[in-house]
Formats: C-alpha cells, structure tokens, sequence
C-alpha cells in the first residue's frame, strides 16, 4: 500500500478498503463459531513462567548465556511438530489444578529444568492414574535457583538416572527399535540444537543409565570428533559423522503405576527445529501415536499445509481445519491449494447425530467404522468450520 503522502495525501486506493471490507467481513462471519467455546483436551503442553524468568536470568552468566530463550524455542518447535502431525493440543501453566490434568490423554514437557514438588506430584498422580506423559532434556534437572541438581527430581517417571553431559556438541539417535520401521530408515539419526548460535552448539545430550523396569527405544551414538574451529581440526562438513556407538538411551520408555512415559534425554525439538528432519517428525509421530496410542478421540489425515483446532459446546464438537503455505522466509501467504482430500475420524464419547460445514449449512456424508464417525474433504481452501453434531 503506498503512503498517503504528496499527491496521495489523504487517500487510499480502492482495492485497500475493499479488502480491508473482505478480511473483516470473513472474520464476521466465523466469530460465531470461535467465542465462547472450550479446546476438546486431548494434548496439554506445559509451561512455566518461572521457569522462563530463572532461564533469562541463567543467561546473564557466561555457563547458560544461551538459554535465555530456550523454553520458547522448545515449545515453537513442539508446537510445529503438533500441527504438522494433525495433533490437537494447547498449552496449560503448571499450576493447572491436578484434576483438570486428569482430562488430557497426554501431557508433554519440552523444557522445564525446574519443575515444582506441586507439579512433580500432580504429574506422577496423573501417570499413576493411568496418564501419558512424554518429557525431554533438562527437564527437572535443575532447583528453582537455576542450579543443576545431582539426578531429575522426576527420575522415578522417567525411569533413567543422570550420569552427566556428553561432550560432544553433536550426537545421533541410532540402533531404533522396530517399531519406527519402515518409515524411519536405519540410520544415525542428527541431533544437533543450534542454541548458542555457534559452530559448536552448547546443548549437548544428556548420558544417563537406565533402571530397573524401563526400556530403551533407541541409543546415543557419538561423533568421530568433536569439531575444533579454531584451530583447524574439524570434519569438512556442517557436523562431524557418527562413529562410536554407546550404551547411554536415546529414547526411554518407562511404566509408572498404570500409565507411560516417554523421556528424550536430547535436545529433540530444537533438534527437529535446527533442521526440519522428517525422520525425527516420523519418530515423533510414532512416539506420540502408535506408542502412546494418542489421540482415542481424533485422527486427521492431510498435507502440512493443513492446521486444526477442535472446539467443543453444548452442541457438540467445532473443527476448524484452515489452509496456510507459506514461502520460505517469506511474509507472502501463497495462494497454492491442495487438490488432495483432508480426511477425518472422531470418536467424541457421544452419539454423532451429523455432521456439517457451518457457513453453507451443507451436509458432509459420514459413516461409521469401529466406533469411529469418519468422513472426508475433498480441499480446504482457506478456512473450513466442522459442526459434529451430538445426538
């Protein structure tokens, strides 16, 4: 839009207002269907605002001057991973009430190096119970003064003990168990966070032994070398190459009373964030779905261009599936569509009566398939709003 200076002072050119009117006119139109409804809990990702304060004042000091962001950049790439995979989730503060955490099928902590005696027991209730919980890094390995403790004050859920930090500044996730197969090739699989903004990244994983019970899906292999910058002793590549494997787990599943956990001890998101890896989106994906066996209430296939939210009322259930692609380092949304369909399977715990596009009123065919309500889209072209209507 050009300035209104000079000869334009003063005035805007038509086609200004007439989008100004369209884009308010599309937001009229869907506000309805936005106010005063509630998530339908399915994944709760928690966040402390202590934790965030303790890391920015962590990070006035030369040893953790990096992770001053660090719970933000954890939780972006969490969230990416979320909507790429069609997950529902949304984020819940630590001080949520035990019983509201009791409603979520699971509950993930990407970055929470202090986590408080009210939380570790409502988190051990929740697993106790029959809850899901997935965990990773420093999660729980520091006191809320920012100082490392000897061992994770959650060690028990996650069924490994601290040893200490590699000292490599890259790692790999390597020798995955089966159940990653096929769609995760057999291969060292990169860890490397970009934290520090450095050539050598200053998170490193975290060396820990197993107990008694827990079992690993998958082990840490070190690199050849660590790389030396400065004085010329490093791999003619962006990383050094795997080279020696360990018996440190990379991915820890541990059962605690009736319920599962799952522990990374690395810097898995900010791993994925550093380098967008689809195998580290697929070990997630099949942590999240055919280990932990989330969602029981909903499935959404679709491109990644796809984003979701699912809403619920008196009425039933919201599904707002809305198309968003984006260039690469672009401000521009691009105007390319999908012609592939977006298909969807909910299990709400009621009598499904219908379903139904809001805006048109128009009646989406629907059947049921073990207990599933299943039906399917045939493009979403910017915003589509999904009325499941309970009987």
């Amino acid at each position: 839009m050009p300035y209104p200076s000079g000869d334009y002072a003063g005035k805007v050119p038509d086609v200004v207002w007439d989008t100004i009117t369209d884009v308010f006119e599309w937001v009229a139109d869907r506000e309805r269907f936005c106010a005063e409804r509630r998530p339908v809990p399915v994944v709760g990702v928690l966040h402390s605002a202590e934790n965030n304060r303790m890391l920015r004042a962590l990070a006035q000091t030369d040893e953790y001057s990096h992770v001053g962001s660090e719970q933000f950049a954890n939780e972006h790439a969490l969230a990416q991973l979320l909507m790429e995979c069609h997950i529902p989730w949304e984020i819940l503060q630590e001080d949520t009430d035990h019983e509201s955490l009791k409603q979520y099928e699971l509950l993930i902590v990407p970055y929470m190096p202090h986590v408080s005696g009210h939380l570790a027991n409502g988190l051990r209730e929740y697993v106790r119970g029959g809850g899901r919980l997935l965990a990773s890094y420093q999660t729980s390995l520091f006191n809320s003064r920012g100082g490392r403790e000897p061992n994770f004050t959650l060690n028990d859920l996650f069924g490994v003990d601290f040893v200490a930090d590699s000292p490599y500044s890259v790692s790999y996730l390597d020798r995955l168990d089966t159940l990653f197969g096929p769609q995760v090739p057999e291969m060292p699989l990169l860890i490397k966070d970009m934290a520090s903004g450095a050539l050598n990244p200053r998170n490193h994983v975290l060396y820990c032994t197993l107990q008694d019970g827990a079992r690993a899906l998958g082990y840490i292999t070190d690199p050849v070398i660590e790389s030396d910058f400065e004085s010329g002793r490093f791999v003619y590549h962006d990383h050094a190459p795997p080279a020696y494997t360990t018996d440190y787990p990379g991915i820890v599943m541990n059962s605690f009373g009736e319920g599962e956990v799952i522990y990374l001890p690395v810097p898995f998101f900010k791993a994925f964030a550093s380098k967008c890896s689809p195998f580290l989106k697929e070990v997630f994906k099949t942590l999240v779905g055919g280990v932990l066996g989330v969602s029981t209430k909903v499935a959404i296939e679709g491109p990644v261009s796809i984003k979701h939210a699912l809403m619920q009322d008196d009425e039933g259930w919201l599904l707002h599936l809305m198309h968003v692609q984006k260039e690469t380092d672009s401000m521009y949304l691009d105007s390319f569509h999908r012609p592939g369909p977006v298909g969807v399977r909910v299990k709400p715990g009621w009598k499904v009566a219908g379903v139904r596009e809001c805006l048109s009123g128009d009646r989406i065919a629907h059947s049921t398939v073990e207990g599933w309500t299943v039906f399917s889209l045939s493009f979403v072209r910017d915003h589509v709003i999904i009325r499941i209507e309970r009987a």
